[in-house]
């Protein structure tokens, strides 16, 4: 299934609502961080630290498409069935976790509302 299939915006972008709260370290294959703008810890699996790490090194946000690109070429995808819906469900959860927003600063780019 495509992220069009899915009902992915491609052109959606994504930024973490604070970057500097943000503490983070390995842990075995994932990565452990601390929001201190929440106070909760969180060990990540190995998809979710690599959309984290990717949030990381976008903080003025990126679109839906250049993470999808980043994580293709930065992890072995071969044994995900369905990518897209994996990224969408991580995105869900760490929307969930207060760690990032939709659009920049938490405002839609396309309709320039919240």
């Amino acid at each position: 299934m495509s992220l069009a299939q899915n009902g992915t915006d491609f052109e959606q972008q994504w930024q973490l609502l604070s970057p500097s709260a943000i503490t983070w370290r390995e842990w075995g294959d994932g990565l452990v961080l601390y929001n201190d703008a929440t106070g909760h810890t969180h060990q990540l699996n190995p998809l979710s630290s690599e959309v984290m790490l990717a949030l990381l090194r976008h903080p003025a946000g990126i679109a839906t498409t250049t993470l999808m690109a980043e994580i293709v070429a930065r992890v072995d995808t071969s044994e995900i069935a369905d990518l897209s819906h994996e990224i969408n469900r991580v995105l869900d959860q760490l929307l969930e976790l207060r760690v990032l927003c939709r659009g920049p600063r938490g405002i839609s780019a396309k309709a320039g509302t919240p």
